[in-house]
């Protein structure tokens, strides 16, 4: 039975080959005993345990390598030749150990480190999975005005790592170019839009640097010169001399202040002018001087005023028998003037004749004084 799995044990019928014959009591039957027991074999099984961790980010898309790791059984057993049964010995439990979670730059894990585990034979598989989910992010915008140095405006815009910033320039940049700023160098959304970073410890900042838009303009000013000439009264004396003197300047306009800085512009000379000769009048400027005038002066206005002219007129009362000059009179006046002697010549006259003299001739009938002394002689 030997090929059914038993092992003798003891054989009281035939131990040693030796057949036993039948007793000769007739009053008991012969029983013999052949005891067998269940022959056994050492036996062995093998097992191993996979621990495998998953590293994603939370919409699924991988984020790292996954970490496996294995753990291999040995169980020893026996095993019953007869009925094929085998009898397991328990077997050392082992241990995954735990694994720290790798750092992926914005992200942090659901599990910072996936703690050990302590496995046995014949357990499943483990299947571990971390999940990263982005951390929110601060970008800052700052516009700045290059041509004055100062901040316009700072925008700050928060998001997950590595998403699109929503902010978008182009609607503000068009508000400042209505304001007269003209774009100068845009490090924030030039051509695409940016992405929030994965740093945590640093907030993103962008620069978007605005000047101010120039125009040029130009200016042409006419500085006018008038000369009046005039009696005292006020009266005209004689036409007005006019001359003018035209500026051009060039300069810049700030199309966000509105100020406009202009070129310096050379200034003009009005040239001296002779005041014309009046008969009988004194005029109180022989000549206008000459006047510098500068761009945006305003109309230049003069006035020359002429007097009559102080004027001598003198009459003499002459013996003519003698030659003698018997006296002598003088008068001084205004041009136009009545002349007007210290003794009135009438009366001088007659004075004469009642000494004895007779008038021969007199040239002074009332006369005005006359521009020309030589014609105030009487």
């Amino acid at each position: 039975m030997s090929d059914q799995g038993y092992q003798l044990v003891n054989n009281g019928y035939d131990p040693d080959n030796q057949v036993p014959s039948f007793d000769d009591s007739s009053d008991i039957d012969q029983t013999f005993y052949i005891h067998l027991a269940h022959g056994t074999q050492e036996t062995t099984r093998d097992d191993t345990i996979n621990e495998t961790i998953h590293y994603i980010y939370a919409g699924g898309k991988k984020a790292h390598d996954d970490v496996i790791a294995g753990k291999t059984f040995t169980q020893n057993g026996t095993k019953d030749l007869v009925t094929g049964d085998i009898t397991w010995r328990p077997v050392t439990s082992q241990q995954f150990a735990s694994v720290k979670s790798p750092t992926i730059s914005g992200y942090t894990p659901d599990y910072t480190v996936v703690p050990a585990v302590t496995v046995n034979y014949g357990d499943p598989d483990i299947n571990t999975t971390v999940t990263y989910t982005a951390d929110q992010q601060v970008a800052t915008i700052v516009y700045v005005d290059r041509t004055t140095g100062q901040t316009l405006n700072t925008l700050m815009e928060h998001g997950a790592s590595d998403t699109t910033i929503p902010y978008q320039s182009a609607n503000d940049l068009k508000t400042y170019e209505g304001q007269g700023y003209v774009l100068d160098d845009n490090q924030y959304d030039p051509t695409t839009t940016p992405k929030f970073d994965d740093d945590s410890n640093v907030d993103q900042t962008y620069y978007i640097y605005l000047k101010h838009g120039t125009k040029n303009v130009s200016e042409t000013p006419t500085v006018h010169e008038t000369i009046h000439y005039v009696y005292a009264d006020g009266t005209t004396a004689a036409k007005d001399v006019t001359a003018q003197k035209q500026f051009s300047r060039q300069g810049t306009e700030d199309l966000v202040t509105k100020q406009i800085t202009w070129q310096p512009v050379a200034s003009q000379q009005f040239a001296s002018v002779k005041s014309p000769t009046i008969t009988g009048y004194t005029p109180d400027q022989l000549s206008i001087p000459a006047i510098m005038v500068n761009y945006n002066d305003g109309d230049v206005v003069r006035r020359v005023t002429y007097t009559p002219a102080e004027l001598q007129a003198t009459i003499k009362y002459i013996d003519d028998n003698t030659g003698a000059v018997l006296q002598t009179d003088n008068g001084t006046g205004k041009y136009q003037d009545p002349i007007k002697f210290a003794n009135d010549v009438n009366t001088q006259i007659k004075d004469y004749e009642g000494q004895g003299y007779t008038l021969v001739s007199n040239n002074f009938a009332g006369q005005k004084y006359q521009a020309d002394n030589a014609k105030n002689t009487f």
